[in-house]
């Protein structure tokens, strides 16, 4: 009860919640399968790209060119990977940049990181660990 009262009036609350978040989406990695595993991390550079979002993956997402950018769903349809067009039917998605083992996500100042950054986080879970 204590605890819980001190959290209520502790007036860094709001930055050490945002600091727990960045610390949990650090050390977050996900393990599928015995053999194989996958893992996800999330970054996001509040400062500079508040509405984008980096996801580091373990498998290779590109090899040649460095990095390929897809502004809608129709663009660039022969290079595109199959969940580039699920990634587009999360609503507010705008935009999307491969690398090597990046998938950036930005989405539109409309919306926020709590809406987008789980559906994109399914997305990504179901398209590498089939």
């Amino acid at each position: 009860m204590f605890f819980k009262r001190l959290l209520l009036v502790f007036p860094g609350r709001v930055a050490l919640d945002k600091l727990m978040a960045r610390i949990g989406e650090a050390l977050q990695c996900r393990r599928t399968g015995q053999d194989q595993s996958f893992r996800l991390k999330v970054e996001r550079d509040w400062f500079n790209t508040p509405h984008a979002a980096d996801f580091h993956v373990s498998e290779r997402v590109v090899t040649y060119p460095s990095f390929l950018t897809f502004n809608h769903p129709e663009s660039q349809p022969d290079k595109q990977p199959p969940y580039i067009k699920q990634l587009f039917d999360i609503q507010g998605v705008s935009h999307v940049t491969l690398t090597s083992h990046t998938i950036r996500v930005q989405w539109a100042k409309t919306f926020s990181h709590k809406e987008i950054i789980p559906q994109v986080k399914a997305v990504l879970i179901k398209a590498f660990t089939k």
